[in-house]
This record gives C-alpha cells, sequence and structure tokens, in this order.
C-alpha cells in the first residue's frame, strides 16, 4: 500500500470515525424521556452525565498525547468502544449513578479516538494542505450531525429508548472498531513512509508560505535580539517599530494588546469581502505580543469558510522559532461596521500532543480600521488602568453630586493595590478568607479614595459601613460568591472633548470579543488632571446601553443581607 493510499483511507476512517463519536456525543439527550424513566432520576442529575463526560474528556486530553505516540492503533480501537460502554449503560442500567460513570469512561477514552487523534494523524501524514483537509473532516462531521439526529430521533421512537441505545452503542463502536482496525494507519514512520502533499498548486502556496515565514521570522528575530539586549522586550514602542516595518514589507500585522494600528489592513478587508462574498482568497496576519513572541496566521476561505492555520512562535537564545502549531475552521467570522474583525474557532492542536486543546475556544478581536493615537494615549492613561473587572465604575451612571451605585469598596481594592502591592494587604485574592471583615482606619482608607474622587468624608462614610466612634470602616473581601465569569471585555477610547472647567470626557466603547461583539456598549467618562500628577475620575455616563442579555460579566458585591445569610454564623 503507497503512502498516499494509507494517509487518505487513514483520513476517511478517522473522518467518519469522529463524526459517529460526535453524535453519540450528544445523543443521550434524545434518550432523555428513557434515562428518567428507567432510572428515576431528576433532570439535574441528568445533567451529570454530560459533566462525567466533560472530565472524563479533561483527564483524557492529559493521557492521549503519549498513549497515541506509544500505538495509536492499539490505543484508538480501545477508544471505540466507548460508545458501547455508554449506550449499554443507558440500555440496560437502572441506576443514573452507573450511567454517570458510563458518561465518565466515555469522555475519558473517547479522547483516543476523536478529534485530537485525526489532527495528529493529519500533522503526519499530510506534509501540504493539513488545514485543508483537517477543516474537510471538520466540516464532514457537521453535516453527519444534521443527517444523523433526525433519523436517532425516528429511531428512538420507532423501537423505543432501550433498544435504540443499545443499537446505537453496537452501530456506533461497531462501525468505528472495524474503520480503525482495517482502514486507519499508524504514524507514516512506522511503515518507513514519508507524509504527501496535495498538488502543484498547494506546493506553490506551501513555498511562499514558507518564505513568508521566514521573512517573518528573521525580521522579528533581529528586532527582539536588540531589544533584548537593550531590556525593552516589554516596551511598546518596540512593538510599534516592529509592526511598522513589517508594515514596510508589505505584511499585515498588529500587536495582541491592540495599541498599536494594523499595517496593510486593506488587504484583511479584501479577506472579509472574499469570505462573505464565498469567494477564494489567502492571507497571513502577523501578531506581534511582549516578551519576544508573536502568532503567525495564514487565513484561506472558500465557500464562505475561513480556515485558520495558527503557529505561535517565540524568541529564544537569540532566534525567534515557532512553538506550536494550531489548525481550526473558525465557527464565527464578522467584519464589523466600526472597522473590527470578531472571529472565533475551536483550537485543533497539531504541535505537542502531550495537552490536547481541540475542545479549547479562541476568540479573538482585531481593530482593523485605524484609531486616532491621541485616544489610545488616553484609553492607556485613564481607562485601562480601571477597566470592567471586578468593579462597575463604568457600568453605572454617577457624578461628584450624586456618586448613586458607585461601589467604593471596588474602588479601594482597586487603588490601595495600585500603591500597596508590596505587603499584600486588603488586596483581592490574598487568601484573606471569604467571611473575613476587616476594620480599616479613616486615616488608611480615605486617602486611598479621595486620591481618586473629590468626595467628603460624610459622603464617603454614608457610602460605606462607617463606625464613627472607632472613626474606622468596614470592610469585607470579595468571596467566591462574588466572583466574576473570567472573560471581560476591554474598553477602546473612540473619542474626547476638552471641557471649559479642565476636565476631559472620553467616548469609550467595550469590545467584547467572548460575545463577538465590537461595541457591548458605549460610555462617556470625565476625569481630571490634578496638579500633583494625578488623576480624579469625574463621571460615567452610559450613552448606549448593553441591549443583549447575555452579554455579562460584572458580579455585584454581595448586600449585607446575603452576607449575613451565608456568613453570619462564621
Amino acid at each position: 500500500m503507497t503512502n498516499k493510499t494509507r494517509a487518505w483511507l487513514t483520513w476517511l476512517g478517522l473522518a467518519i470515525v469522529g463524526s459517529l463519536m460526535g453524535v453519540a456525543y450528544g445523543a443521550p439527550t434524545l434518550l432523555y424521556e428513557t434515562i428518567l424513566e428507567n432510572t428515576g432520576c431528576t433532570p439535574t442529575q441528568f445533567g451529570f452525565i454530560f459533566s462525567a463526560m466533560g472530565i472524563g474528556l479533561l483527564i483524557g486530553s492529559l493521557l492521549v498525547g503519549k498513549a497515541i505516540e506509544i500505538n495509536s492503533k492499539a490505543f484508538s480501537m480501545a477508544g471505540s468502544l466507548c460508545a458501547l460502554i455508554l449506550y449499554a449503560a443507558i440500555g440496560l442500567s437502572n441506576s443514573i449513578f452507573v450511567i454517570i460513570v458510563a458518561g465518565f469512561l466515555y469522555g475519558l477514552i473517547f479522547q483516543f479516538c476523536g478529534n485530537s487523534l485525526l489532527s495528529a494523524m493529519c500533522a503526519r501524514w499530510f506534509n501540504i494542505g493539513r488545514g485543508k483537509v483537517v477543516s474537510i473532516a471538520f466540516v464532514l462531521q457537521a453535516l453527519a450531525s444534521v443527517i444523523l439526529n433526525p433519523i436517532l430521533a425516528k429511531l428512538v421512537v420507532a423501537i423505543g429508548g432501550k433498544a435504540a441505545a443499545l443499537l446505537l452503542g453496537i452501530v456506533f463502536s461497531g462501525v468505528s472498531f472495524f474503520l480503525l482496525a482495517f482502514a486507519v494507519s499508524r504514524f507514516p514512520e512506522h511503515y518507513n513512509m514519508k507524509a504527501i502533499d496535495l498538488g502543484k498548486n498547494m506546493k506553490e502556496e506551501k513555498i511562499s508560505e514558507e518564505k513568508e515565514a521566514e521573512e517573518i521570522l528573521e525580521i522579528c528575530s533581529k528586532t527582539y535580539a536588540k531589544a533584548e539586549k537593550e531590556g525593552k522586550l516589554d516596551d511598546l514602542e518596540m512593538i510599534r517599530d516592529l509592526i511598522k516595518e513589517l508594515g514596510e514589507k508589505g505584511f499585515t500585522a498588529v500587536d495582541s494588546e491592540n495599541q498599536v494600528n494594523m499595517t496593510e489592513y486593506e488587504k484583511l478587508i479584501q479577506f472579509s469581502e472574499k469570505a462573505e462574498a464565498k469567494k477564494n482568497g489567502r492571507m497571513t496576519v502577523v501578531e506581534v505580543a511582549k516578551g519576544g513572541s508573536c502568532i503567525i496566521r495564514n487565513m484561506e476561505t472558500h465557500d464562505g469558510i475561513v480556515n485558520m492555520i495558527r503557529s505561535y512562535c517565540i524568541y529564544e537564545n537569540g532566534k525567534l522559532k515557532q512553538s506550536s502549531e494550531d489548525i481550526y475552521r473558525t465557527e464565527s467570522w464578522e467584519y464589523t461596521e466600526d472597522g473590527h474583525l470578531m472571529f472565533s474557532g475551536r483550537l485543533a492542536f497539531e504541535g505537542s500532543y502531550e495537552v490536547t486543546r481541540n475542545e479549547i475556544m479562541e476568540y479573538m478581536a482585531y481593530r482593523v480600521l485605524s484609531l486616532d493615537e491621541t485616544c489610545r494615549e488616553l484609553n492607556r492613561k485613564y481607562i485601562l488602568p480601571i477597566g470592567y473587572e471586578r468593579n462597575n465604575m463604568f457600568l453605572t451612571d454617577w457624578s461628584e453630586e450624586e456618586f448613586a451605585e458607585l461601589d467604593f469598596y471596588d474602588m479601594f481594592d482597586l487603588f490601595y493595590q495600585e500603591n500597596h502591592t508590596a505587603n499584600g494587604e486588603f488586596t483581592f485574592g490574598n487568601a484573606m478568607g471569604t467571611s473575613a471583615v476587616y476594620l480599616i482606619s479613616k486615616e488608611k482608607f480615605e486617602p486611598v479614595i479621595k486620591s481618586k474622587f473629590k468626595i467628603s468624608s460624610e459622603v464617603l462614610q454614608s457610602k460605606t459601613v462607617y463606625y464613627p466612634c472607632e472613626e474606622v470602616y468596614e470592610y469585607k473581601p470579595r468571596g467566591l460568591e462574588e466572583t466574576e465569569y473570567p472573560e471581560y471585555p476591554y474598553p477602546e477610547v473612540i473619542g474626547y472633548v476638552n471641557n471649559d472647567d479642565g476636565t476631559l470626557t472620553l467616548k469609550v466603547q467595550a469590545v467584547f470579543p467572548y460575545r463577538g461583539v465590537s461595541k457591548a456598549y458605549i460610555h462617556e467618562v470625565t476625569v481630571r488632571d490634578t496638579k500633583d500628577g494625578g488623576i480624579q475620575y469625574v463621571g460615567n455616563r452610559i450613552i448606549e446601553p448593553i441591549n443583549n442579555p447575555e452579554i455579562r460579566w460584572h458580579v455585584p458585591r454581595l448586600t449585607r443581607t446575603e452576607w449575613e445569610e451565608l456568613y453570619g454564623d462564621n
């Protein structure tokens, strides 16, 4: 058997196996009523099946790399039994506990025959064009889900849940086992074979991509080497100069923290237009980061689908080298009216198989259209140090005349930490305990707040819990119940006005990559520079509120009543 035959049979077999196992992963929902009737479980207990599957997937991801390196064929054939284990439990057992355990085992051994194996095999068998073959396999899997799920639903109705579960387990595992045994090969080096290419055009594209990559790596390496000598690997000006040089060489380049305007942005706009029009196109974007690293994204679009090869490079020992490579098909892609590119996709990691990341989502936002440099400077000075994490300064209307719902305890956390990080006292995350209560002296609490706000002691005391006899403020650190979602928007200053009273009003929009929106909401922040070089925040006003109920991340602190209900006895 030739290497071409083995490569394509392996790809086809794994594409079919991945499709079947992907359908099997979600099919327990079709047996919802059967499981509830047979086990007497609650809907919540039913949900534990999928939780157990997720835990199994996580643990399996730590084992799959070494397993497929040892013997990909043997471990994948063992993995194909996962569907039989799960669906036999659903069809034969009256215990929800048994089904939950089976769900865990499914997730655990599924990793040996799922998309982790597909990505690894394509990386070894296809020297050129592997990104395309992986993407095509993912498309086939999506189609399989669309086609098979309605058929399976009718099957459950026709023959009953128990019989359907047993039949599904036998068919899914049986077909997968057969394909893995007779169609799927091990890595090419096991047969003393080499990976294959996919044609002349792809070879030419590959050569072009390799030349591009070499030139990018050379440019970045020189800049990083110079910056390392000068101790400026984290310097914004270094990043700005590097992006400028890449742009002068014709590359589309941007920084990872959205602080520098994109070069050659017209190319990305044209590429997005091709994607929207379902035309073919390709391009490269260089994403420069601090610390001597960058990401090279090779993008291809056809039939409205955008495929991504994401190469992560890191500077070590005087050279910039590729550290890993991810391949994925974008699940969302949108060029917005305000000049942002928002995209996301599931990473199919093919670099190191020690830890598989085929289920990790990447959410990205690029500002494509240039932003006024003054706006960027004002953002860095006034807005970014506050941000939208664990505070409501920019989430509610307030002014110096009426501070309204502004949470001064979050302000204390934020600004105390700014100047007192050395001792760690009263700062978030220092393991003080969720039920801790502190009494902070007036002399220590008030200067922190008054350094940033023009506020009297009387007003501050009315907005907090203050004990006048002892002259102390009650302070409770945020606990676990007040933990926010780990994904946050980031601010962009898009306009500013110098006011007659010496203040400055900034127009800010919140960009939220995780939700795929470039304008979660818009607000105006008024600030004042003090004579001693400090900053005072004068007010905030929401001018375009969040209109999507799914866009939320902020968690307010517990009220006094809520806190006492949780910790009153402690």
